[in-house]
């Protein structure tokens, strides 16, 4: 049985045509709403390559069954790909499988802030919300966080950081990491175009979380490595980058950030939290622009 499993996921993307045109960044157009965008073969690749370089780990693809193309084919290439591996990558199902989470304790909030920093009238608060925020507990599950249920409605989402596919991505990657520490005690998670972490040589830290740079040598949110005595950071995570995406509409570079900083306070070398993987990081043609 394998201790460490190895988070990666697709959305899919769907978005009614603005204007009548066709965003290029979308594959077709059928009876006038844009289909998802199928699932690229070198990402396949990729997930076979990291499940090679990750021997002892389980490899699990997530995918929103709502906003997959060809679904039944990506089935059928994992049902292939864990032969090829030893049974050891499958395909979970973000709806149907990632519940509800309970937290480690329940997270503090300060309601005064609350009641403070946000427009009551804009964002709609109310001392019940207030309230529950104060004795947070658990996270919904991903079929009832409203942040999953919006389409992608820009057609220059890639241009656009703040877009609402990069708030769910940025959400959604600590919410995978979460739920996947219940069953092991080491969890990964990388984009799919990422293919450099290797967790059985990459131990993590007594603080539970190992962040990683990017090619230019900048700490960035497109990999994690956490184990059990991180959980507490992760869920300090996640609840924050909601926050944001929730009351700011921006993404989750901003909590990222802060938690970076909290990782190294007071901490001389700062260098032992971060890995740098610098090439090893496939990079994508069309990868967005480094945020900041």
């Amino acid at each position: 049985m394998t201790t460490s499993c190895y988070n990666l996921f697709w959305l899919g993307l769907t978005n009614p045509p603005s204007e009548a045109e066709t965003p290029a960044s979308f594959q077709a157009v059928i009876g006038g709403t844009l289909s998802p965008v199928p699932f690229s073969p070198r990402y396949l690749r990729n997930i076979e390559d990291i499940a090679q370089n990750n021997p002892n780990t389980d490899i699990i693809l997530w995918v929103d069954e709502c906003k997959t193309a060809h679904l039944e084919n990506l089935e059928q290439w994992a049902s292939e790909a864990s032969e090829r591996h030893e049974g050891r990558i499958s395909i979970r199902y973000l709806r149907r499988d990632l519940e509800i989470y309970a937290l480690s304790k329940p997270l503090i909030i300060d309601s005064g802030n609350a009641a403070k920093n946000y427009d009551r009238n804009l964002y709609g608060i109310t001392d019940a919300w207030i309230e529950f925020i104060v004795n947070l507990t658990a996270f919904p599950a991903y079929r009832d966080e409203p942040l999953f249920q919006h389409n992608e409605e820009n057609p220059q989402w890639r241009q656009n950081q703040f877009s609402v596919i990069w708030q769910q991505i940025d959400a959604l990657k600590i919410l995978l990491l979460l739920a996947t520490l219940n069953e092991y005690d080491v969890t990964a998670f990388s984009d799919l175009d990422k293919t450099g972490l290797i967790i059985g040589e990459d131990p993590v830290l007594p603080k539970g979380v190992r962040l990683y740079t990017n090619i230019s040598g900048s700490v960035e949110n497109q990999a994690f490595l956490v184990s059990q005595e991180g959980r507490e950071a992760m869920e300090w995570l996640y609840y924050h980058t909601l926050d944001t995406t929730r009351h700011f509409t921006m993404n989750g570079w901003g909590p990222f950030r802060e938690l970076f900083t909290k990782l190294t306070k007071d901490e001389p070398d700062i260098g032992i939290f971060i890995r740098e993987l610098g090439d090893l990081f496939e990079r994508a043609a069309h990868e967005p622009p480094q945020r900041s």
